[in-house]
């Protein structure tokens, strides 16, 4: 699994979609989305924000359930999903 390190938690959306704008060769932010847990994210968003308020109560939740079931621990990455945009 590919992964980005980032060491500023104020880093924007934007600034993620860039780095994969130009390590994916493409022309343009608006070719991608990213997601978090299924949410789509907006380029003004910060890693922090995200990280706060999608991923970590989402994370709570999974692991309570996990819990509950007595099994493995999850990964605690954050993960980002991202695709080219549909213009469906």
């Amino acid at each position: 699994m590919a992964y980005i390190r980032v060491k500023e938690e104020n880093v924007t959306v934007l600034i993620v979609k860039k780095y994969l704008v130009t390590k994916l060769e493409l022309t343009n932010v608006s070719e991608i989305d990213i997601s978090c847990m299924g949410q789509p994210l907006l380029h003004s968003q910060t890693l922090k924000y995200v990280r706060d308020v999608i991923w970590r109560p989402r994370l709570a939740e999974s692991l309570n359930a996990v819990a509950s079931r007595n099994t493995a621990s999850l990964n605690h990455l954050m993960p980002l999903h991202y695709g080219k945009h549909c213009l469906c």
